[in-house]
């Protein structure tokens, strides 16, 4: 990880020499296992392998999400993104299920499928463009 933060470093400095912002995303939340019965409105909610609390996916990643902090604080040509801005609900956004309304978010343990990439996809166009998907989208129809 080390290693890679250095070079990461690296890149942002060439990167920033032509203009080019670096854009980092934090870990998506994972699952202990591929769980299709989480596709299942009702058997979502009988498995606790369905969803992961904003708590726990902070006790996985905390070494992480530390070091990728810390990288950003010193660079100002990075930009941190937060996945679990868009996959998390609940008012403190302290729930991260595996679907929503029925639909997987995930096709296995730890990528997300269509549909999750849809809903951090709004938060990289953002993070790129400082504008939101919306804009983006009407600016293309036109």
């Amino acid at each position: 990880l080390d290693r890679w933060m250095k070079n990461v470093g690296k890149l942002s400095n060439a990167m920033d020499q032509k203009g080019i912002q670096i854009v980092i995303m934090r870990p998506i939340p994972i699952f202990s296992s591929d769980s299709v019965s989480c596709n299942s409105s009702y058997l979502s909610k009988l498995g606790s392998n369905c969803h992961q609390s904003k708590l726990q996916y902070n006790q996985i990643f905390s070494v992480l999400n530390k070091k990728l902090e810390a990288l950003r604080r010193g660079d100002p040509n990075i930009t941190l993104i937060d996945p679990t801005d868009a996959l998390c609900t609940g008012a403190e956004k302290d729930f991260c299920p595996r679907n929503i309304n029925g639909k997987g978010l995930y096709r296995d343990s730890d990528h997300l499928n269509r549909q999750g990439s849809a809903m951090i996809s709004d938060l990289l166009i953002k993070a790129i463009s400082g504008k939101d998907g919306d804009q983006i989208r009407s600016a293309g129809s036109k």
